[in-house]
């Protein structure tokens, strides 16, 4: 069996190991927001060259952030998994970053990150290479929630209590953390003019504030009762005793909360209806309107024993129940490559690297532009 989360709050980033190609990484933490921060929307980046040639690369490090640009401080664009296979097509004038194609993107890599089956200095140089990830909103439509009437006098009460009416939260696991999330939309990872969704701009600007800031009720390791539990709180923003959900809408003062949880409870799918509603529950008592967001997999079936789509099942149920948004990820990410997922391995004693197949639980490339995408439809359809 696999867990998809760390049992224990997880600590510092993995360091890198050597590889052919790789070179000792700057001093950086990976989970930072960036110091120089571009305009979210994502231009239309046009490829600066057409590569004669690639080279295969292998991930070496349990999981790392491409980048925008060739530097530790431009903005992250994705995720990348170990034993994770790549095509490199370019090279910086240093030599020390690499452009990789991931799905629709061109993203920057640094070479310790990685290790490669040929020589990387024969690559060209292009130093301008990024382009970002498109997804046309035609490709997700299935996944677009019906906004209620309900769910709008909700915004409205939110605003007329002193909420901010261009704040939006996440309540969430590893695809809901910073970098794959709102920081690859603001660090310019899905374009939306190359997508065709330039309509959404006026949404963008709208929340714009938003993309910049990292929720302090999102982890890696969650699970729905998480958020309820203050032990994940973070001690140097949040009160004593206060819940990492109470803390985050206290802080961040947002109108709209996305709640996208339940990978985390492969094995506690038992509570995690209960969970929901209490999370639910507290955060329309915390004037702000809930948005639901099924998952890509179905890891409690496959893994924990639970009947088929019992989770996103619930997150539908309750949606209904309450009258608000349900963003259907899991609907919207059928009809991509992988379902949305990336490719994913685990370690096997006996075996090797063993890939998990249907256990996937990463969001890929294409992914993470659909909850992109389905977040700015819904916050556009329930704003107005």
């Amino acid at each position: 069996m696999v867990s998809p989360i760390a049992t224990q709050r997880p600590g510092s980033t993995p360091s890198a190991t050597s590889g052919p190609g790789a070179v000792s990484p700057s001093p950086t933490a990976a989970s930072a927001l960036p110091t120089a921060l571009p305009p979210v929307g994502g231009a239309v980046l046009p490829p600066a060259f057409s590569p004669a040639a690639s080279i295969l690369v292998t991930i070496n490090i349990d999981s790392t952030y491409p980048r925008s640009g060739p530097s530790w401080n431009a903005g992250p664009v994705g995720r990348m998994l170990k034993w994770s296979t790549y095509p490199v097509i370019a090279r910086d004038s240093s030599s020390q970053w690499f452009l990789v194609q991931d799905g629709t993107s061109r993203q920057w890599l640094h070479g310790s990150m990685m290790r490669a089956a040929d020589d990387l200095g024969k690559l060209p140089i292009a130093d301008l290479g990024f382009s970002p990830g498109v997804l046309a909103p035609a490709r997700v439509a299935s996944g677009l929630p019906t906004i209620s009437a309900r769910a709008r006098q909700l915004y409205g009460a939110a605003v007329a209590a002193g909420r901010d009416a261009g704040m939006v939260t996440v309540i969430g696991d590893c695809n809901s953390e910073w970098q794959v999330f709102f920081g690859r939309f603001a660090s310019g990872g899905y374009s939306l003019a190359a997508s065709g969704a330039s309509f959404l701009q006026p949404v963008v600007n709208k929340f714009n504030r938003s993309f910049y800031r990292a929720s302090l009720a999102t982890h890696g390791s969650y699970n729905a009762g998480a958020a309820l539990d203050p032990v994940w709180s973070d001690p140097a923003q949040c009160r004593a005793g206060e819940t990492p959900l109470a803390c985050e809408i206290r802080v961040s003062k947002a109108s709209v909360v996305i709640i996208a949880v339940g990978t985390g409870d492969t094995f506690t799918w038992q509570s995690f209806e209960g969970n929901l509603r209490a999370v639910i529950d507290q955060a329309i008592l915390a004037n702000t309107v809930p948005v639901l967001m099924t998952k890509a997999d179905d890891l409690e079936s496959l893994q924990g024993g639970a009947p088929p789509g019992f989770i996103n099942d619930a997150i539908r149920r309750l949606g209904a129940q309450y009258s608000i948004p349900v963003i259907d990820l899991w609907q919207a990410t059928r009809g991509l490559p992988q379902n949305g997922l990336a490719r994913e391995v685990r370690e096997d004693p006996n075996r090797g690297v063993v890939d998990l197949g249907a256990q996937r639980f990463h969001l890929s490339d294409e992914g993470m532009n659909a909850r992109i995408l389905l977040t700015l439809q819904t916050l556009n359809a329930l704003a107005r």
